[in-house]
């Protein structure tokens, strides 16, 4: 139990030193960051499907034999 507490105590200590318009403008930065990475297209369903048209469009390799 003491360990909750001491969890909403350290978040009242912190709480107190922001400002609120400064822990606005960190979360619109926080949000705008975020939004700014760049997406993982490499398993993405338009990535598949790029990459299928790709290899569709390139003649077939023959195997020598």
């Amino acid at each position: 139990m003491s360990s909750g507490i001491d969890k909403q105590a350290e978040e009242a200590r912190r709480n107190r030193h922001w400002d609120p318009v400064q822990r606005w403008k960190a979360i619109l930065q926080t949000i705008a960051f975020a939004e700014a990475q760049q997406r993982v297209t490499r398993n993405s369903r338009q990535a598949c499907l790029e990459q299928q048209a790709r290899l569709n469009r390139t003649p077939a390799r023959r195997r020598g034999g």
